[in-house]
């Protein structure tokens, strides 16, 4: 792996992109066959857990009970006012 992955047409970093680079790293790491580059694999695959949604996240957000959302775009502005309600 060279360099990061670009979305098609060049256009930047998306969670496809994150995700398959993230790939790279893990696979490369178990190659090596090492308990740092173990190490490493295992975080990389973390990583592609809780970006894809596929792990839940530990920390103050989760104990508040609230919900992360990743989008690999904006949200329109209807979207974002449905994950963020008004406390009225």
């Amino acid at each position: 792996m060279d360099e990061l992955t670009t979305s098609p047409g060049g256009s930047g970093v998306s969670l496809a992109t994150l995700t398959a680079d993230l790939c790279a790293v893990a696979k490369k790491a178990f190659s090596q066959n090492s308990a740092a580059s173990l190490a490493v694999a295992r975080a990389a695959l973390v990583d592609i857990a809780r970006l894809n949604g596929l792990a839940a996240t530990e920390g103050p957000s989760a104990a508040l009970g609230r919900v992360v959302v990743l989008a690999d775009r904006p949200l329109s502005e209807e979207e974002w006012t449905s994950l963020h309600p008004t406390a009225n």
